[in-house]
């Protein structure tokens, strides 16, 4: 419903020399003081054209570190976020935005402040991409409150967004994966690691897998279902969706089903051996109790096998350990070699995963010249030229 306007406004001189008017908005009467006439008067004409637009007559003086706290507990609990996502826009906004312009009111908040955490942030050392998140919440935040009704206009739209310097994704040659794969021989966890590398999927999301998942063909092929990822949250290990928040299935060869079995049936020996002890979670990949792995025991699984990885280079000389290896690296790895192998873009896009095929196109920019290369190379050859 619209707000309702009545009366002149009539421009006076108080007797402590400021000047002011008053304008009647739904039956209530809001004063705008000024230290001149024309101040004044510039103001009616601002708080008549918001009134038109349907926005606040005045901004709300509320703080911004209230407002952040009441946005936590409501809006942003309320909305359709992963829950991972939540917990990391409220300690974003808790740790980086609080400190900074807390005490801030809404009214008072500037383009130059929101400029001027951006540089302290960066100053502090943050990376690109945090300070880009920082960003993304403050203006989410106070997108709400103009819903609220508490702005006319959010002061984070004046600023542009903080670029993020692309960079090509880390990824690993397939003799650099089969020597990361035969140093991680003996660990608990190994088996995940090859996982990983043969279907691209997040550590997470191979960690949530269920036997339930896994479905075997009479040809001894299989598929493996993706719908969900395990993960830390707020200190607790939660089950929830994948990052897409839309289930996939990656297919898997008679070798990977195989191994699936052997691990199957050592898991089996395992839950004798546990007794009551053992909880049935339905998972692939679990404790010697059933229960869910701990994230971090995966990271260390690929921090031992990369140190004492042996491999090979172009030139034939053997190297040992693979530098800036992580577990991500596996599926880069693996995303890498689908499209040196000639597997379209969309289909890689669909097995990893992502949003949208821009995404995939992106991240992997760095195989499509040799790609385009071959490609022009195998037609040029079929053509007889």
């Amino acid at each position: 419903m619209s707000k309702r306007l009545n009366g002149e406004g009539h421009i006076r001189q108080r007797k402590d020399g400021r000047w002011e008017t008053q304008l009647t908005v739904d039956g209530k009467r809001v004063s705008i003081y000024g230290k001149t006439a024309e101040d004044v008067a510039a103001k009616r004409d601002d708080a008549r054209g918001r009134i038109e637009r349907e926005e606040p007559v005045v901004d709300s003086t509320q703080r911004l570190r209230d407002y952040i706290e009441h946005w936590c507990d409501t809006a942003l609990e309320a909305s359709d976020r992963a829950e991972s996502t939540k917990s990391l826009y409220a300690g974003l906004a808790r740790r980086h935005i609080v400190p900074v312009l807390g005490d801030r009111t809404l009214a008072k908040l500037r383009k130059t402040d929101v400029d001027g955490l951006l540089v302290k942030l960066k100053r502090a050392g943050l990376s690109e991409s945090t300070r880009r998140q920082i960003y993304v919440v403050l203006r989410a935040i106070l997108d709400d409150a103009k819903l609220d009704g508490l702005l006319a206009a959010n002061t984070a739209a004046k600023v542009k967004r903080p670029t993020v310097t692309a960079t090509e994704a880390r990824y690993l040659t397939v003799d650099e994966v089969t020597g990361l794969l035969a140093a991680a021989e003996g660990l608990r966890y190994a088996i995940v690691l090859k996982l990983l590398a043969v279907t691209g999927a997040r550590k997470g999301e191979a960690l949530a897998w269920r036997w339930s998942d896994l479905t075997i063909g009479k040809d001894g092929t299989g598929v493996l279902k993706i719908s969900r990822t395990l993960g830390r949250l707020d200190g607790e290990l939660r089950f929830g969706p994948t990052k897409s928040k839309r289930s996939r299935e990656v297919p898997i060869g008679p070798a990977v089903v195989t191994m699936l079995k052997a691990h199957r049936a050592a898991q089996a020996a395992e839950r004798l051996a546990a007794g009551d002890q053992w909880q049935d979670n339905g998972l692939i990949f679990a404790t010697e109790h059933g229960t869910p792995v701990e994230p971090r025991n995966i990271l260390r699984s690929i921090e031992i096998a990369a140190k004492r990885a042996k491999w090979i280079d172009d030139e034939g000389v053997e190297h040992v350990g693979l530098d800036d290896t992580v577990v991500h690296t596996l599926r880069h790895s693996a995303a890498t070699a689908w499209l040196e192998g000639g597997l379209h873009l969309k289909a890689v896009s669909t097995l990893l995963g992502h949003h949208s095929i821009s995404v995939t196109a992106d991240i992997y920019g760095h195989v499509s010249e040799p790609v385009t290369r071959a490609a022009i190379d195998g037609l040029t050859a079929r053509l007889g030229l």
